[in-house]
């Protein structure tokens, strides 16, 4: 009777560790578009450290959540669209509320463009929006020249 308590015991306080560990990880919700229209989500996200250290997420009902190990820029990787989006220095501030992650086509949105990139005349731009609970939103727009291919590598 002690062991089957004892073995009780220790499972009820691993799975109270687990379900404490999985609410502490902060949870991003994100969107995607094309041309923005909403469109269906990638299954996960990568993000890509400086040492090379890759750790996916599994984006599940619009969400992901956050690896608790990120303290510093990191590079986002996403496979949307037979594409595959790479957003470089993201920092950490930046995973908290919405994210809105896009590829726009000319005539680009005017939230988009830049003077910069009406000369370079982009095949197409992809974005990511950052919305927090509070405070200001932030983007950043990669420019995707003519005649590149459109996988991002």
């Amino acid at each position: 009777m002690r062991i089957y308590f004892a073995l009780l015991l220790a499972v009820s306080l691993l799975l109270s560790q687990i379900h404490g560990r999985s609410q502490l990880q902060p949870k991003v919700e994100v969107e995607f578009q094309l041309d923005g229209k909403r469109q269906r989500a990638p299954s996960s996200v990568d993000f890509v450290e400086s040492n090379g250290t890759v750790q996916s997420e599994s984006i599940v009902n619009g969400e992901f959540r956050v690896p608790g190990s990120l303290d510093s820029p990191v590079a986002v990787r996403l496979r949307f669209l037979d594409r595959t989006l790479l957003f470089s220095q993201v920092y950490p501030s930046k995973f908290q509320g919405k994210w809105v992650v896009g590829i726009d086509k000319p005539p680009f949105d005017p939230e988009n463009i830049s003077a910069r990139f009406q000369q370079e005349k982009p095949k197409e731009l992809w974005f990511i929006s950052f919305e927090p609970t509070l405070g200001e939103g932030t983007r950043i727009v990669v420019s995707i020249p003519s005649g590149k291919g459109t996988t991002g590598k």
